[in-house]
């Protein structure tokens, strides 16, 4: 997936925004049969739309995302931002012990 994914955003960078066509059906191998062609082309249109600095971007973050295997609900992500939310109130309590952080990288 990645190779297939860093060579496709690349190949949009060095071409101004024109999508590759076997790049993104490279990519689609990975994607679910049923929804792959709607996928795809929603893809290719934010590929298109996209400028190259925003591409670069997304390559040089590569490595610092992970996208969610399934699809999540509305009470996953709520129990997830919940689990977040109480993990910075801890990080964020003094109890008379330590000062506060001034930054929190995630």
């Amino acid at each position: 997936f990645d190779e297939a994914f860093t060579s496709l955003i690349c190949s949009c960078i060095s071409s101004a925004g024109s999508v590759n066509s076997s790049d993104l059906q490279a990519l689609g191998q990975f994607l679910p049969e049923s929804s792959r062609d709607r996928l795809l082309g929603a893809l290719a249109d934010a590929l298109q739309q996209a400028r190259a600095s925003e591409l670069q971007e997304i390559l040089e973050a590569a490595d610092m995302v992970t996208l969610p295997l399934h699809q999540t609900s509305e009470v996953e992500l709520q129990q997830r931002l919940s689990a977040f939310d109480d993990f910075v109130g801890r990080l964020c309590q003094t109890n008379g012990k330590a000062t506060r952080p001034s930054v929190v990288t995630i």
